[in-house]
């Protein structure tokens, strides 16, 4: 009974603070009692309950008031991410893709849906369909499917500029996922245990990518906006650096998007810092690489997914 009683003036109270605005005085527990008809026990019950949930606190001689919701404001790292550097120790750890999990979390490290989210039928019937071409049984080009390179290519080049050569099907390579397409361009761009510079906070999958190949990290902080150009500049000064990994549209994990005004600064940077060596990295989602279109040839790298990423 007396449980049921505590449960009642819980659930009055909540619901009175939930209407009330932050500060509010809640009634003394001796209008609570002659309110609610019940013990003084069982009006401080509720009220501990209350407070070990966070929804008052008592303050001695004073009352107890309704306490004030606090905004958690992110925490800005920004001014030492590039000052910091690249960390000068570099430990081997177990890719967070190979990591077990509890059997009641739900994975969102691999990259892959939930199976409950795939058109299953679909997928098995693109297989069978598969299985049934020359492909099943055949080695595929080292470079990929023609069709396929002249598909992305095009996509490139219908958003060219005029005065920039257009990307061709020779220009494209078809690979078998973004980490690895990343971890062979910091291999053949930068080299082992040679400076990169990349955004920061950005994709787990590239830092993977650049712990496979070798390179030594040095971050450039990121903001609302992208990268600072001045950082970015800043940067290749000082490390002689010849490549920068960014992602100029719904980068991960921010979702920034560049600015068509703010990609040409970086890219003046890039280009400042010598065209014929220097190179940025990007990737981003087929639908929205045409964005790199604009982008010369000789000072960027695309990598494009179509896995939705």
């Amino acid at each position: 009974m007396n449980q049921d009683s505590t449960d009642r003036i819980l659930s009055a109270l909540r619901a009175w603070i939930a209407s009330a605005p932050p500060g509010a005085q809640v009634p003394s527990n001796r209008t609570l009692v002659a309110e609610h008809g019940v013990s003084p026990v069982t009006v401080q019950k509720a009220m501990r309950t209350l407070s070990a949930l966070g929804l008052v606190e008592s303050r001695p001689g004073v009352g107890t008031f309704v306490r004030s919701a606090r905004t958690a404001r992110p925490t800005d790292y920004s001014w030492q991410t590039t000052a910091l550097g690249a960390p000068p120790a570099r430990l081997s750890a177990l890719p967070m893709t190979q990591r077990a999990v509890a059997p009641d979390a739900i994975t969102l490290h691999s990259g892959y849906p939930t199976r409950d989210l795939l058109p299953e039928s679909l997928v098995r019937t693109a297989l069978a369909r598969a299985a049934r071409t020359d492909a099943a049984i055949h080695r595929a080009p080292a470079a990929g499917l023609p069709e396929l390179r002249g598909w992305f290519a095009q996509q490139l080049a219908a958003a060219t500029p005029s005065g920039i050569t257009p990307a061709t099907a020779r220009d494209a390579f078809i690979i078998a996922g973004s980490q690895s397409g990343l971890s062979s361009i910091f291999r053949t761009l930068v080299g082992p245990g040679q400076p990169l510079l990349i955004e920061s906070p950005t994709y787990w999958g590239a830092l993977l990518a650049a712990e496979q190949a070798g390179v030594v990290l040095v971050p450039v902080a990121t903001d609302s906006h992208g990268p600072d150009p001045d950082d970015l500049a800043r940067a290749f000064t000082e490390t002689g650096a010849r490549a920068f990994y960014a992602q100029p549209t719904f980068a991960n994990p921010t979702g920034i998007r560049w600015s068509a005004e703010h990609g040409r600064a970086i890219l003046d940077v890039v280009r400042d810092h010598g065209p014929s060596s220097s190179k940025t990295t990007g990737r981003t989602t087929w639908r929205s690489m045409r964005s790199l279109a604009p982008w010369p040839p000789s000072t960027r790298t695309a990598v494009s997914s179509t896995s939705g990423h």
